[in-house]
């Protein structure tokens, strides 16, 4: 195992793919010791173009004391496949990145991990079913992997910070770096409580190529993927791909045939991903495989009187009009409203655009 500060000086030398960085590590056994090779021996093994060699020994020119006391300055942490800490899941994945940058807890060996991922532009459907399978997940004391995204990633991340579980961010772009911008608070909260990481350097922004690299890392250090909305042509549906790869478990969420929102869970459940018909089918599969101990401690629904319940079992999590839950229960306009007021009241329902109205 090398000085963490040699490590960090490899793992940012850009000319160096990640798979030529492990080759050169069976050879030299550590990055310490390629720092202190010379120019013959890195020739000697073969694996190494001549720009690969240059890029290598212009890299020595670099302070390494600096450049880690600058790491440790902006409070990020790095881990690379040479220590114990770098998480066991990613050694064994196609093209493991060498290193990783990471700002709080680093996901536990041992520990379950599901990622939960899915489309940005959600339905109020997805996003409620998101933040419930993160919540519940996380009451399993299963941790949650995301992207952090817009929709489905952040409702994840979210319902399983409400359940004071773990989850782990990992991000397509520096971990210093907040992508989308708004989920500010949810990026902040994260760092307290679970973990931000990114093989990607500090500093470096968001671009759509390095969103495909993250995926393969949502996947790789997670046991299972759950994908609850997504496009037949999205990052999801290549998350999915990448964990079957990967030879991790692919659950899906299905929904309804002309939705184009599900029309990739629903073409992920025709290619053989396990359905997840309710979540406490997906939590008792979840458990029956892990040996994980259920402990939940769900909120007790407000009791409803006989109007209540006949209004709410007729709203789903699908917007629904208020004329079209008037006529199907057979209610005044006047009687719906004060009970409309009544369900946003208890938190059950709210409005997602002028007289239209969803579960929570």
């Amino acid at each position: 195992m090398s000085d963490r500060r040699y490590t960090l000086w490899f793992n940012r030398i850009e000319a160096i793919s990640n798979m030529v960085r492990v080759k050169l590590l069976d050879e030299f056994e550590s990055a310490e010791a390629i720092y202190r090779a010379d120019r013959s021996a890195l020739r000697r093994t073969a694996i190494l173009k001549y720009s690969e060699i240059e890029a290598i020994e212009a890299a020595r020119e670099q302070d390494i004391d600096h450049m880690w006391e600058d790491l440790k300055e902006m409070g990020i942490s790095f881990v690379s496949i040479e220590d114990k800490e770098y998480p066991g899941l990613l050694r064994n994945i196609y093209d493991k990145p060498y290193g990783l940058y990471y700002i709080g807890t680093l996901p536990p060996d041992g520990r379950k991990m599901t990622a939960i991922v899915g489309a940005r532009q959600c339905s109020s459907y997805g996003y409620s079913t998101a933040h419930e399978i993160g919540y519940l997940m996380a009451k399993t004391g299963c941790g949650i992997i995301s992207g952090m995204a817009r929709g489905i990633d952040s409702a994840a991340q979210k319902g399983a910070l409400t359940g004071n579980g773990y989850t782990c961010a990992i991000l397509g772009c520096g971990v210093d770096v907040c992508y989308p911008p708004e989920n500010r608070e949810l990026y902040q909260e994260i760092k307290k409580r679970g973990c931000i990481l990114s093989e990607f350097a500090p500093g470096c922004p968001p671009d759509s190529k390095h969103f495909p690299r993250r995926n393969r890392l949502i996947s790789g250090i997670s046991e299972s993927v759950i994908v609850v909305e997504a496009r037949v042509r999205s990052g999801s549906l290549i998350t999915a791909q990448m964990a079957l790869q990967q030879n991790r478990e692919v659950y899906a969420v299905p929904g309804r045939i002309n939705d184009p929102m599900s029309e990739g869970t629903n073409r992920l459940i025709e290619q053989g991903a396990q359905i997840i018909p309710s979540t406490e089918r997906l939590l008792e599969k979840m458990t029956e495989d892990s040996g994980l101990v259920l402990h939940l401690d769900k909120q007790r629904q407000p009791s409803l009187n006989k109007k209540e319940k006949t209004v709410y079992a007729a709203i789903d999590y699908y917007a629904k009009s208020a004329e079209a839950i008037m006529n199907e229960v057979q209610i005044s306009y006047r009687d719906l409203l004060e009970v409309i007021y009544s369900l946003t009241e208890a938190g059950l329902i709210k409005e997602t655009f002028r007289n239209n109205y969803v579960r929570i």
